[in-house]
């Protein structure tokens, strides 16, 4: 989907808490609903999704932010991951699940739904860039005072 679709993404947030039947293929024992293929839809949307998919993890309905964060997965975003450590103590448990999967595929390692053991994965990581970026200003910095 191009550029043209992104209006879309605050219709397609909308309907991530729909769960009404939509038939999906030719077989009729193949059905989905209006808020997984929304979810899907954002998914192909990708990187513009983002942010509005952050949002709906705070949205009051669990199928929104369990939608939402099943899609943050498939997209795989960097920016998704502090955002989904907090849904990892989200009330609903499958809110939680799929928060764990989606960081899963993300970082690409297995916290199952331990928050803490997660976020000081991540404060770690963000540690190592904020060494390596003042480093690189430094050396920046050196070879222009030469």
């Amino acid at each position: 989907m191009g550029g043209r679709a992104r209006p879309a993404i605050p219709f397609l947030i909308a309907l991530l808490g729909d769960s009404g039947p939509v038939e999906s293929g030719p077989t009729p024992f193949l059905w989905t609903c209006a808020g997984i293929e929304s979810a899907r839809a954002l998914v192909k949307l990708g990187v513009p999704s983002v942010e509005p998919l952050i949002h709906a993890l705070e949205d009051k309905d669990a199928k929104v932010r369990q939608r939402g964060a099943w899609a943050l997965g498939e997209i795989q975003g960097y920016r998704a991951i502090e955002p989904l450590i907090g849904a990892l103590k989200d009330d609903d448990s499958m809110v939680r699940l799929e928060a764990a999967v989606a960081l899963r595929r993300i970082t690409k390692k297995d916290f199952g739904n331990d928050a803490g053991q997660c976020q000081r994965w991540w404060d770690g990581r963000q540690l190592k860039r904020l060494i390596l970026l003042r480093t690189f200003i430094e050396m920046l910095r050196s070879s222009r005072s030469k």
